[in-house]
């Protein structure tokens, strides 16, 4: 498929898999499309194409969340106000004080594209979905914590029906050593089943309707447990899973437990030992994802194992 040329993070193939689900999606029964998180409108573009494609889309509702906001001293300004100026866009951003707001770029590159897109420019807690119509695919690139991910399921996941796809990007990425523990605890309480992933995207099916208490039970399980144990059971998991480039991606859960243990378990001595013996391995059968990871080290030693307090600049 020939995407539109829009900048953002995500790569090609998951564009192509954002695509591949939306045109396969049955919204015979008018469900609706929710996307967390869409910066330009790269991925958001992509489930359009696949929309678009859609046989059986007769009116169904895209809704779009996003601040679509950030802070001139955060984490994600860089991205903003590099990307839009080598794109030439950089006039529809709008400063405000210490924020940039860009959601003139995002509806730059979806203006007329889709008929139902809905635009919601709120952060995750002031989110609401605004009818009750089923979620038939819910693309999620926004939490990169856990009390992130615990609204999006509070708010979200209660419309999802059996057979929904999800898709969690930035899965099989090292920052999101929080998030991570509570989709092991789905898979564990079988609410949801592998089906692929691309690059650091995880697709799954909703096997069980999540309901209030079964919310409450996954935010129970995840306080009593601990985390780096839970990132090591989705790593055993997973292994015997076709994973998009095998050695980076599923090595990367490990340098998200590496995180944990050192940010949130204290256990320093045991993410050292960790960290040895997974380069150790990868270094020995694959040298350039050796490589790779050991860049996502040094960016956890750059900001102490702990980027949250640089993140929430963004969400002020």
């Amino acid at each position: 498929m020939k995407f539109d040329s829009i900048p953002g993070m995500i790569e090609p193939a998951e564009q192509e898999l954002l695509y591949e689900v939306s045109k396969a999606l049955d919204l015979s029964k008018k469900y609706s499309i929710v996307e967390l998180g869409s910066f330009f409108g790269k991925s958001t573009n992509s489930i359009i194409h696949g929309l678009n494609d859609n046989s059986t889309n007769e009116g169904s509702v895209f809704h779009v969340y996003d601040s679509f906001k950030c802070q001139r001293n955060g984490n994600l300004a860089q991205h903003v106000v590099g990307f839009s100026e080598k794109f030439k866009v950089n006039h529809l951003l709008k400063e405000e004080g210490n924020s940039i707001d860009f959601l003139d770029v995002f509806k730059f590159y979806t203006a007329n594209k889709f008929d139902n897109l809905k635009i919601h420019q709120n952060e995750l807690l002031d989110s609401l979905y605004p009818n009750k119509a089923k979620i038939a695919f819910l693309f999620i690139d926004a939490p990169k914590f856990y009390d992130e991910f615990y609204d999006v399921l509070k708010i979200f996941f209660l419309h999802l029906d059996v057979g929904s796809k999800v898709i969690f990007q930035d899965f099989f990425f090292h920052w999101s050593g929080t998030v991570i523990p509570a989709i092991e605890i789905m898979f564990q309480r079988k609410l949801i089943s592998f089906e692929k992933t691309a690059a650091s995207s995880l697709l799954i099916t909703i096997e069980k309707k999540i309901n209030k208490d079964e919310v409450r039970k996954i935010n129970d399980f995840y306080q009593k447990s601990t985390l780096s144990d839970l990132i090591q059971s989705i790593y055993e998991r997973l292994s015997s899973k076709k994973i998009d480039r095998h050695n980076y991606f599923l090595n990367r859960l490990i340098m998200a437990k590496i995180q944990v243990m050192v940010k949130n378990e204290s256990n320093l001595d045991g993410a050292k030992e960790l960290s040895i013996s997974t380069f150790n391995k990868i270094g020995k059968i694959d040298p350039q994802s050796a490589k790779l990871l050991e860049y996502d080290l040094q960016h956890f030693f750059k900001n102490n194992f702990d980027l949250q307090k640089l993140y929430n600049l963004d969400h002020l």
